[in-house]
């Protein structure tokens, strides 16, 4: 009987133990409802040990068979469960794969330790680029903003260079205006002295001559582009002043001008001046004798090939029928075929029904 306690009660408390340790052991062990029921079936054994001694002093065999019918029903759930558990655990790695995949995972680890040192050195190295480059789009920063400065103070430089070279252009035409015309003046009072009918024509062309281009210099004085002028404009003022000249009756000679807002540089307005001069006044002087009636046209335009045309006609009584225009003697003429050549232009005299001169040149001159 003392074999009975002793041996039943080492089995209980062995029995009761179990789950303590592993309870004290291991808290996060998965499969907790797992633990209950297996810790259930270990103490329902233990309890049952204790019922057998207990039933040493106590016959109660019905609490006894009641314990064992417990235990072998916890048993068999727990043997059950078990089998659903055994198949997840028939999977679990093994301990040489486990240190296959352990190695596998260091190995990773170190790569992943490399990678990194890689990046960041490469990250440093960036930083490095990053703060070399900051510095240097700095410095042409600062490079482009002084020199963006400097060029401003030249622009303003220039700009006032131009102003003030603008106003000495504008100063140079009027001292050249006022210098033709004090020109004129004196051969208008060299004129007075003068008693041939033949010689006082002549000072009064020349007087004409120098009157044109001193018109011309005034016309860029007063312009806003003084490197050209309104050419069309500058045409109705020297014939009106031509007209005026030769105290025409505009009753008796019509004037007719046809040109559109022309601009013309110093190189072509002045030759233009003069060869309209010395053709007007030539239709003015001969082509209606004894104050008969006619009209005087002018056109000046532009064409599609990059040419101006500058017509100048009259119905009057034309030339005589064997006048040849290249071998004439007369110095107006002479001056119109000269300053023709002069703009790199064409001439065309036609004599029927009064005369017209059709002279061609580039709008711009070759020099």
């Amino acid at each position: 009987m003392l074999f009975h306690l002793v041996s039943d009660s080492l089995i209980a408390i062995a029995y009761y133990s179990i789950p303590v340790i592993f309870v004290r052991t291991r808290q996060d062990m998965p499969f907790n409802w797992m633990l209950l029921i297996f810790g259930t079936f270990i103490v329902a054994c233990g309890t049952t040990h204790l019922i057998d001694l207990w039933t040493l002093q106590y016959p109660t065999y019905w609490l006894l068979g009641l314990l064992k019918t417990i235990s072998a029903f916890v048993c068999l759930l727990t043997a059950l469960e078990l089998v659903s558990l055994l198949s997840q655990a028939l999977n679990l790695p093994s301990r040489a794969q486990l240190e296959v995949t352990n190695f596998d995972l260091l190995r990773e680890v170190v790569e992943h330790k490399r990678t990194e040192e890689e990046l960041c050195k490469i990250r440093d190295e960036l930083e490095i680029k990053v703060q070399e480059r900051t510095a240097e789009f700095i410095r042409i920063n600062e490079a482009l903003s002084t020199e963006i400065t400097e060029r401003k103070e030249v622009e303003e430089q220039i700009q006032a260079s131009l102003i003030e070279k603008e106003v000495l252009l504008k100063e140079i035409y009027h001292r050249v205006k006022n210098n033709l015309q004090v020109i004129s003046s004196l051969l208008n009072l060299q004129s007075e002295y003068i008693t041939d009918k033949h010689d006082l024509e002549i000072f009064k062309q020349s007087q004409q001559r120098i009157e044109s281009m001193a018109q011309v210099h005034e016309k860029l004085y007063q312009s806003k582009d003084l490197a050209r002028i309104d050419f069309g404009e500058y045409i109705r003022d020297l014939v009106v002043s031509l007209f005026s000249s030769y105290e025409v009756n505009s009753d008796a000679i019509a004037l007719t001008i046809n040109i559109g807002s022309v601009l013309l540089g110093l190189d072509l307005a002045i030759p233009c001046g003069l060869i309209i001069n010395e053709i007007v006044s030539n239709s003015i002087k001969h082509a209606f004798p004894k104050g008969t009636n006619g009209e005087i046209r002018l056109d000046f335009f532009a064409n599609d090939d990059n040419q101006f045309i500058l017509s100048i006609s009259d119905n009057g009584v034309g030339f005589p029928p064997d006048f040849d225009f290249k071998k004439t003697t007369t110095l107006g003429l002479q001056l119109v075929d000269s300053l023709t050549h002069q703009i790199s232009g064409e001439i065309d005299v036609t004599c029927y029904g009064g005369v017209s001169f059709k002279i061609t040149f580039p709008v711009v001159v070759e020099t």
